[in-house]
């Protein structure tokens, strides 16, 4: 349970001999059951998507949120995001009864005040959304028009959820919310792990205007201790280094939604337009679908670069039979298999020519991976293909994060120095 970081940065290719040896570690702690249950609560969350249609010059002030009924006129928001620009909106919620509200949200609070305007699904009242598990509904469009919010409104309990509570809080990377036991408790248990670390998108100095963010997505039972090499040289470049902190153990549509509306809210909180991203194993297949979300808002945000690192971007074949064999599969696993619907989804996109984007991989001595992914997997020819510029490195998989001649490589590409 105790495993280091850096022996599971992504699923190895004996992925299939680990998970029996995972299973009796796990019964060992008595966690099997606890395991057991997040996993099937994860695969429960049902989806809702749908688009909101909005006066061009109320971009940057709509709001989308979710609400369940907590009683007679009480609600509690479950969730809130803001769209793309082409308006459209994905949640993921527990299994409920929901209704859904778009509004222009004036004062920039997240809030439903009274003259605000709004837009629901359903005639003479918003409808209730039943949701099963696991299951997905598309809304109609929600069109926001004149309608404004009535005087008086229904009491609502405004939750915070956990991944927006340190949104841009200034840390240090040796916070203990960072500490690498709560890694493998991303992996194995995402749902303790949002409520016992801080799940979100840090700053480690306060915001610079004029400063280019630089954000850091690290892959598989990996965190903010990951790049204690690679942040300090950002800022000596005057970058302004932003870390995520996400479950590794969620499916990573799930991460990459969650993301981009912390990226969202970032934006309009400090106000910059651009940024580079940064990203390690796993992690680069969610910085890979990430940028697709974030190029289809590029009216908001320029991604001026890419850089991932011993990334499996066509999988593990490994983890496929892993997956189809053990009876505890995690989330994220699935999404590492190769030929997944993840990978195939990545495959399909072509990479943007305009954006830049720098591949680097390690390798060990005499051998065809850098101990977890295999070269086949993080420089196929069409990832080389799409690359800016691709450099390698002898070492393993986590070395390479620490390598200084990876470290400038990194840092001057993203300064053009």
């Amino acid at each position: 349970m105790n495993a280091s970081s850096r022996t599971l940065g992504i699923l190895p290719r004996w992925l299939a001999l680990l998970l029996p040896s995972v299973a009796l570690a796990l019964a060992g702690c008595g966690q099997i059951a606890a395991v057991k249950g997040q996993i099937d609560a994860i695969d429960q969350r049902a989806s809702i998507t749908g688009r909101v249609i909005f006066p061009p010059e109320d971009r940057d002030s709509i709001v989308i949120a979710t609400f369940t009924p907590e009683g007679p006129k009480r609600f509690q928001r479950n969730s809130w995001l803001r769209p793309d620009d082409n308006g459209t909106f994905r949640f993921w919620v527990p299994p409920g009864a929901y209704y859904v509200v778009a509004f222009v949200d004036a004062d920039n609070d997240q809030e439903l005040r009274p003259g605000e305007r709004f837009a629901y699904a359903g005639e003479g009242g918003p409808s209730v959304i039943d949701l099963g598990p696991g299951s997905q509904v598309q809304m109609p469009d929600l069109v926001i028009g004149d309608s404004q919010l009535p005087d008086r409104l229904p009491q609502i309990d405004y939750r915070q959820e956990s991944f927006r509570r340190h949104l841009g809080e200034v840390v240090t990377l040796d916070d203990r919310a960072f500490a690498r036991g709560y890694y493998q408790l991303g992996l194995w248990k995402p749902l303790d792990f949002a409520t016992q670390a801080k799940p979100g998108i840090f700053l480690l100095k306060p915001f610079a205007p004029g400063r280019i963010p630089v954000l850091l997505i690290h892959g598989m039972s990996g965190g903010p201790l990951d790049w204690v090499t690679l942040a300090p040289e950002l800022e000596k470049a005057r970058l302004q280094p932003m870390v995520a902190y996400y479950p590794s153990g969620l499916n990573l549509s799930m991460v990459v939604d969650y993301m981009a509306a912390s990226i969202e809210e970032l934006r309009l909180q400090f106000g910059f337009d651009r940024m580079h991203i940064v990203a390690h194993s796993m992690g680069g297949l969610v910085a890979r679908e990430l940028a697709r979300s974030l190029v289809g808002q590029a009216q908001r945000l320029t991604v001026l670069s890419l850089t991932t690192i011993n990334t499996p971007m066509e999988g593990i074949a490994s983890a496929a039979t892993g997956v189809a064999r053990s009876w505890l599969v995690i989330p994220s696993w699935r999404d590492v298999a190769k030929d997944s619907e993840f990978i195939r989804r990545l495959e399909e996109w072509p990479w943007p020519s305009q954006i830049p984007y720098y591949l680097v991989f390690s390798y060990r001595r005499s051998s065809d991976s850098d101990g977890v992914v295999p070269l086949e997997s993080s420089i196929p020819l069409w990832v080389q293909e799409e690359a800016t510029s691709m450099r390698g490195f002898q070492g393993n998989h986590v070395d390479v994060l620490h390598n200084p001649h990876a470290i400038e490589y990194i840092v001057g590409n993203l300064t053009g120095g």
